[in-house]
């Protein structure tokens, strides 16, 4: 420990051994065997100048705390590297002074484990792109597909909003099928839902999710609330984009990543992870729920999301005739026109058949197709 080193014995040993790395823990030991602030200041100078004039490259630690700060430190150092150690034990770094040198403002998250030390830098949208056709991309439902307007553009970003057990996950899942069948990868990762049971509804459907998971053609990663910062999860979905060419992912749901981001502002982290996929290409939909009481007013969201997407599917749960029926319909396409109107929804075990509403004055169409499974 440097606590039982003098200043003069570190100084003989640099001149002995004139090591190429140096390495002092911690410095913060030092100051209190000093009789003052300046002294201290001087020995520090002192000791570091020796060993960088040798050539030596020097890192030092330093335990600051309100009681004893190391601004001192800071500005003797040409760089500054910040670990912290957050309220739900994760780590962060940040660093905020290299001197010569550009870098990445913090923080970033770092991870301790068998394979070292880990350091996932935070992510910067504007850093990231991929060349993209931004083609259409359909549901394989002709009369869901017309109603918004020929379908979605790949790389925007979908909200899926209504209450519990309007449909939502399910419709996100029919894109992924249709893409499956053109030869695409999706991931889905479940914030609330267990992939037994999504697995479990999808058989159900007879939409072949098990199948395309076991193919390679759909990733589902369940995300345990708190368990995951902003960072890891943006790396975890780089990872599926980046690596494995996903053309679609679904988040699923608002409330579940909120939850998940361990006091993080959703908002913020969520803008920043869908502008890095629509830089990449990537059709992002995302699920919302909201309150049935709510859901037949014209809301799309808990919080403000407008900025953010691009198109808005609203679904809904009414009772008409003593039946309970599923309603959908497009709130907002922000790359043209689109049906303004309702289309109920029946999800059976041959897949997902559509009616549009008729328009006024018109009698009301028979069910239109079906998806069925492939």
């Amino acid at each position: 420990m440097i606590s039982s080193w003098s200043i003069e014995r570190l100084c003989q040993a640099a001149e002995k051994h004139r090591p190429q790395r140096v390495f002092i823990d911690s410095l913060t030991q030092l100051r209190y065997l000093m009789p003052d602030t300046a002294q201290f200041r001087a020995q520090v100078l002192a000791l570091l100048r020796t060993f960088t004039d040798q050539g030596a490259t020097v890192l030092f630690t330093s335990e600051a705390s309100h009681e004893a700060p190391d601004d001192d430190l800071r500005f003797l150092s040409d760089g500054v590297v910040t670990l912290l150690r957050c309220a739900n034990g994760a780590r962060t770094l940040e660093v905020s002074k290299l001197r010569g040198s550009d870098f990445l403002p913090g923080p970033h998250d770092v991870t301790l484990g068998a394979q070292g030390m880990r350091v996932l830098p935070r992510l910067i949208p504007s850093q990231h792109s991929s060349p993209f056709a931004p083609q259409l991309i359909n549901s394989g439902i002709p009369e869901l597909d017309a109603l918004a307007g020929g379908g979605v553009h790949r790389g925007t970003i979908t909200l899926l909003s209504g209450p519990s057990g309007s449909g939502k996950t399910t419709l996100g899942m029919q894109f992924m099928k249709e893409a499956a069948g053109r030869g695409e990868s999706s991931a889905l990762f479940l914030f609330e839902e267990d992939i037994a049971t999504l697995l479990h509804r999808a058989d159900a459907l007879r939409m072949p999710l098990r199948g395309m998971a076991e193919r390679g053609m759909l990733h589902l990663e369940r995300i345990e609330p708190l368990h995951y910062t902003p960072i890891q999860l943006a790396h975890a979905l780089r990872h599926q984009v980046e690596q494995r060419h996903v053309q679609i992912v679904m988040l699923d749901s608002i409330a579940g990543y909120g939850l998940a981001l361990s006091g993080h502002d959703p908002l913020v982290e969520l803008h920043t992870l869908c502008q890095y996929l629509k830089n990449m290409g990537v059709s992002v939909f995302i699920v919302n729920e909201v309150d049935a009481s709510t859901a037949g007013r014209l809301s799309s969201s808990t919080f403000d999301l407008s900025p953010l997407v691009d198109n808005v599917l609203l679904l809904n749960l009414v009772v008409e005739q003593g039946a309970l029926r599923k309603q959908v319909r497009v709130l907002k396409r922000r790359t043209g026109d689109f049906d303004k109107r309702l289309a109920y929804m029946d999800f059976t075990e041959h897949g997902i058949r559509v009616q549009l509403a008729p328009q006024p004055g018109l009698e009301a169409s028979a069910y239109g197709s079906h998806c069925a499974a492939h």
